[in-house]
């Protein structure tokens, strides 16, 4: 009698976690209320366009909604839960090059869905609008001049990410007066 005491409640234990990661794990992979009854259309699918720029764009996932309106979503694993402007203006330049090659309509606002590098940390869904096809035409048109040298690139915002850039020792040559300690 004494092991089925000992049994039976390590077994209602288990079932009763078992259960609890079941919602959890459930929990953390919702889709917004938006996206709900859509249909996943693309799946890491890219879209190369040649005029009026260059643009090569890899979509994470696209989803069709009951209008039939076309919805992207640009995945993130980061440690914290945020969206950073050039999460909008990745998604942007999705929207133009997938536009451009399919011909279909896509929302001027999408998704990012940021996963906090844990199961048991909530995946957040951040809806975002887009900027303007112009804007990413402007935005890349500039990154072409950087990049030969006819314009100068500018400062981050923060030091972290001019850190972290590779063209970080051209801009201390052209701008020495720089106001971040490339030195750390």
């Amino acid at each position: 009698m004494d092991t089925w005491n000992e049994t039976v409640p390590g077994l209602v234990g288990a079932v009763i976690g078992w259960l609890g990661w079941r919602w959890l794990r459930q929990r953390s992979q919702r889709l917004p209320a938006q996206l709900k009854g859509a249909q996943r259309i693309w799946t890491e699918r890219e879209f190369v366009m040649d005029e009026p720029v260059r643009l090569v764009a890899r979509v994470d996932a696209a989803w069709r909604l009951e209008t039939g309106e076309i919805v992207l979503v640009e995945v993130k694993h980061r440690r914290h839960d945020r969206v950073h402007r050039s999460d909008v203006v990745q998604l942007s330049a999705q929207r133009l090059a997938a536009e451009a090659v399919t011909g279909e309509s896509i929302a001027p606002w999408g998704w990012v869905c940021v996963h906090r590098g844990r199961w048991w940390r909530r995946t957040r869904w951040h809806r975002v609008e887009l900027i303007t096809q112009g804007e990413v035409i402007d935005l890349m048109r500039r990154r072409e001049k950087v990049l030969e040298g006819v314009m100068p690139a500018c400062r981050a915002a923060t030091p972290g990410v001019c850190q972290a850039c590779e063209w970080r020792e051209r801009c201390a040559e052209v701008a020495p007066e720089s106001r971040w300690n490339w030195s750390r």
